[in-house]
C-alpha cells in the first residue's frame, strides 16, 4: 500500500519508499548508475539514498547530482533510452515492462495534452536523466521487494492546489499531465494540505503501472 494521502507522490518519494521498505540499496544504485551515458548530454555526478528524520519522523531520501546540456527532448528518445536499458541489462520480463509502461505512460500523457504524436512531442522538465532514473531506480527496486508478484494498492492521492509554474507557464494544480495519467484509471485525487505541486507526473506514471487502483479510507 502505497499511502500518498498526504504528501501526494513523485518519483523520487517512490523511489525512496521502496528503500525504506527494504529494497536492495546497493542493486538500486548500480542500476541507476547503469543509466550514465544512455541521453546525450547528460551525466550522472552521484546517487545515493540517506537516513533522515522529517517532522520528527524517520524516512529515506534520495540523493541525487547530475549534469544535462539539453533543456528539452523528444519522447521518443526517453523510450528508446528506458528500452535500450531493459536489453543492456536483460531484465527479466515484469521488470522491463515496468520500466517500459511507466514511460510510455509519462511521454503518451504529454502528447496527449499538446496534441502531438508521441514520436514528436517534447518534453521538458520530465525530459532529463533525472526522470530515466527515477523510473529505472523504481523498477529495480519494486523487484527487488517482489512487487510484481502481488496486489498493490494505494490510498487516495493528494495532487496540491494553487498552481505550478513550470516551462509552459502558470497551471493550475494537478497540473494537465498528472490528470491525463489518472483519466479513466480507478485512482481516487484529492487537492490534500499543500498549496503546491504535490503529485508529479513521474510520480503518477510510476504508481498507475504498480498499483490496482485506490481504496477509500
Amino acid at each position: 500500500m502505497f499511502d500518498s494521502q498526504i504528501s501526494g507522490i513523485s518519483g523520487d518519494m517512490l523511489l525512496s519508499s521502496l528503500i525504506d521498505a527494504g529494497a536492495e540499496k546497493k542493486l538500486v544504485l548500480d542500476s541507476i548508475y547503469a543509466c550514465d551515458g544512455l541521453l546525450k548530454g547528460s551525466r550522472i555526478l552521484e546517487a545515493n539514498f540517506e537516513k533522515v528524520t522529517s517532522t520528527g519522523i524517520k524516512a529515506t531520501r534520495f540523493l541525487f547530482r547530475s549534469t544535462d546540456n539539453k533543456t528539452s527532448r523528444k519522447g521518443s528518445e526517453l523510450i528508446a533510452a528506458a528500452a535500450r536499458y531493459c536489453r543492456q541489462l536483460d531484465l527479466d520480463h515484469q521488470t522491463s515492462s515496468y520500466i517500459q509502461n511507466s514511460m510510455q505512460t509519462l511521454v503518451e500523457a504529454e502528447s496527449k495534452i499538446h496534441g502531438q504524436n508521441i514520436k514528436d512531442v517534447h518534453l521538458h522538465e520530465a525530459s532529463n536523466i533525472d526522470t530515466l532514473v527515477d523510473i529505472v531506480g523504481s523498477g529495480i527496486a519494486a523487484n527487488s521487494l517482489d512487487l510484481f508478484s502481488t496486489n498493490v494498492y494505494s490510498t487516495q492521492i493528494a495532487t496540491g492546489s494553487g498552481v505550478t509554474h513550470f516551462s509552459h507557464g502558470i497551471v493550475p494544480n494537478p497540473t494537465n499531465a498528472v490528470l491525463q495519467i489518472f483519466l479513466g484509471r480507478p485512482f481516487i485525487l484529492t487537492a490534500g494540505y499543500s498549496e503546491t505541486e504535490s503529485t508529479t507526473p513521474t510520480g503518477a506514471a510510476l504508481l498507475v503501472n504498480l498499483c490496482i487502483g485506490s481504496v477509500n479510507r
